[in-house]
C-alpha cells in the first residue's frame, strides 16, 4: 500500500535529508526535528520506506507499506 501526503509550501532543497533527527526549516524554538525522523523510523522498522519529493505546486512525502 503507498499513499502521499502534499504539502504546497516551498520546496526543500535536499528531499532525503529532511528525515535526519534534528532536521528542520523552521525555527528551532518552536519546532525540534523530530516527527519526519519518527516516521521514518516507524515506517521502516515495519519494512517500508518513506521519502520526499518535489513536485511542481510543493512536496510529496511519499509512503510505500509494503515492503518492496
Amino acid at each position: 500500500m503507498t499513499f502521499e501526503v502534499f504539502n504546497q509550501g516551498p520546496h526543500v532543497a535536499d528531499p532525503e535529508k529532511i528525515f535526519l533527527f534534528g532536521e528542520t526549516s523552521r525555527d528551532m524554538e518552536s519546532n525540534q526535528g523530530i516527527g519526519l525522523y519518527a516516521a521514518s523510523q516507524y515506517v521502516t522498522s515495519f519494512g517500508g520506506s518513506i521519502h520526499a519529493e518535489n513536485r511542481p505546486n510543493g512536496v510529496a512525502i511519499v509512503v510505500n507499506l509494503v515492503p518492496g
